[in-house]
């Protein structure tokens, strides 16, 4: 599972703003079908690296759902759809 680091600001104590970095794991099949193809589709407003959004589509893969759709995005490989 690939991490990612989030990046957040909080206010200090001497009114500076310091940076604070979370590291989290991509767990795919963590997320319902839902919220991959939200991931898949519209990567432009998400945040995901490479890594993180193959594994959502191999999710969904795996799960056999939204599988026109990722074909039609060309997100689905020839090998990978057999439907």
């Amino acid at each position: 599972m690939p991490l990612s680091t989030l990046t957040r600001w909080q206010p200090g104590q001497n009114k500076k703003r310091e940076c604070i970095l979370e590291t989290t794991q991509f767990d795919a099949s963590q997320l319902c079908s839902r919220k991959l193809w939200q991931l898949v589709n519209d990567k432009e407003s998400t945040p995901i690296q490479d890594a993180e959004l193959q594994e959502a589509v191999n999710e969904l893969t795996a799960r056999r759902h939204y599988l026109a759709e990722l074909a039609r995005i060309g997100k689905l490989g020839d090998s990978n759809h057999h439907a």
